[in-house]
């Protein structure tokens, strides 16, 4: 597959995306063999393309208007996931004609060949076994062990496919969130659309891949598709959990503490109203002589009440320079007109500690919570989905990941990362 030069776009921009284009190709000789019938990966499959972060330049967006550089904050990635998401949908694509087909004609279209297979194992290694495919009948079902073939017979809406090469597709993020949906608890769910509307990636070997360029998709782009979709199968478990969702996510441990805060309390959590997740503040003009930095990121932000929740792992949290830094940055914020208060994973281990930040935020927002029949209950079933330990140490990007571990990635952390390799913002 080739990839047009993005036109009106300067070598700034260029340098910012040349990492996830090029990885985002398939490869030639896969292009020669891919010839026979449409294979279209989905479910896990499909998850996993995703997650590998290869194809996320078929995913961006062109840029928009003026802008250059790559997207900073809450706001702008949202906006680049939507305007993609709607792309998608607008876009003409050939393997959504196998099931607006009648089901008589549907029956006679052919299953995935064994060729096909071969080839995409081949190409893409790193999918586990066995391959998720989508067939139009039952009767294009492949027998093979290794294939394990899903029957739709319903018609599925725009943007439901997106193309890696040459007559072979995957499932979109939106249509492949409705699709995990029959296979994961609904608490597990929830964290999957976290992670499909955020900037980290989950993989099956436990590593956690940070600071992804772009959404993959976006809440409103997940809604409409729900809205869309009909009755296939994962609908109406999908339509609950999209409600749920927050964009803009950094890591596993930010999902956690937004949902622990934030799912109703018949669902476990304590029912305060959503954030917005590393949301940026912009120092004015006037102010850049008086702070540090000519914008803020927020993990947790309540604009309303300008209060920033901040995540600190247990490393990050001490050593004499990183006192001083959050003190530096906790004054520059109050310059401001921010809130600033923190979580500590001391404090999301400790159900106890917990519950008693979050009756401190709760009554900073003024928001009271109402105990049901059944919290309790709830709160630990929750926790115990969210918090779990991580079996091993894998570290990405010489970091640690995985949900629950004592040496969660920080917030701090991730904003180092992007400190790292960010564009300096536009005069």
């Amino acid at each position: 597959m080739r990839f047009q030069r993005r036109s009106n776009v300067d070598s700034t921009f260029d340098y910012a995306w040349s990492t996830i284009r090029c990885r985002g190709a398939f490869p030639r000789a896969a292009r020669a063999t891919l010839t026979g019938m449409v294979t279209l990966l989905s479910h896990t499959t499909a998850l996993e393309c995703w997650r590998s972060g290869r194809f996320d330049a078929l995913l961006a967006p062109r840029p928009l208007g003026g802008f250059r550089r790559r997207p900073i904050g809450f706001c702008e990635l949202v906006r680049d996931a939507d305007a993609a998401a709607k792309a998608r949908c607008r876009a003409a694509c050939e393997a959504r004609a196998f099931f607006t087909t009648s089901r008589a004609a549907a029956e006679h279209l052919p299953g995935p060949r064994a060729s096909d297979v071969r080839a995409v194992r081949q190409e893409l290694g790193f999918l586990s076994e066995p391959l998720h495919v989508l067939v139009a009948s039952a009767a294009a079902r492949d027998r093979c062990a290794r294939v394990r073939c899903h029957v739709c017979s319903r018609p599925l809406p725009p943007g439901s496919f997106v193309q890696l090469g040459d007559r072979l597709y995957a499932s979109s993020p939106e249509l492949c969130f409705v699709q995990m949906a029959t296979v994961l608890p609904f608490v597990e769910l929830v964290k999957l659309g976290f992670e499909l509307c955020g900037t980290y990636a989950e993989r099956l070997d436990g590593a956690t891949r940070y600071d992804r360029p772009l959404l993959l998709t976006s809440v409103a782009a997940l809604a409409r598709f729900v809205d869309s979709a009909g009755d296939i199968p994962g609908v109406v478990a999908a339509r609950k959990a999209v409600k749920l969702l927050v964009a803009c996510s950094a890591s596993p441990r930010e999902t956690a503490l937004t949902m622990l805060l934030c799912l109703p309390l018949r669902r476990g959590g304590y029912g305060l109203p959503s954030p917005e997740l590393n949301f940026r503040i912009d120092v004015g003009r006037s102010k850049r002589a008086v702070t540090d930095k000519g914008y803020y990121l927020c993990d947790l932000y309540w604009r309303e009440a300008r209060i920033d929740l901040e995540y600190e792992s247990d490393e990050r949290h001490t050593g004499a320079e990183r006192i001083a830094e959050d003190s530096m940055r906790r004054d520059d914020l109050a310059h401001l007109g921010v809130k600033v208060r923190t979580m500590t994973n001391r404090q999301m281990v400790d159900p106890v500690r917990f519950d008693k930040a979050a009756r401190q935020l709760a009554s900073a927002l003024g928001v009271r919570i109402r105990e049901q029949q059944g919290c309790p209950a709830a709160r630990r079933a929750l926790r115990k989905a969210l918090l779990r330990p991580s079996s091993t140490g894998r570290q990405e990007h010489g970091r640690e990941g995985g949900v629950g571990c004592a040496g969660s990635v920080s917030s701090a952390e991730i904003r180092q990362v992007r400190n790292d390799v960010a564009i300096p913002l536009r005069e």
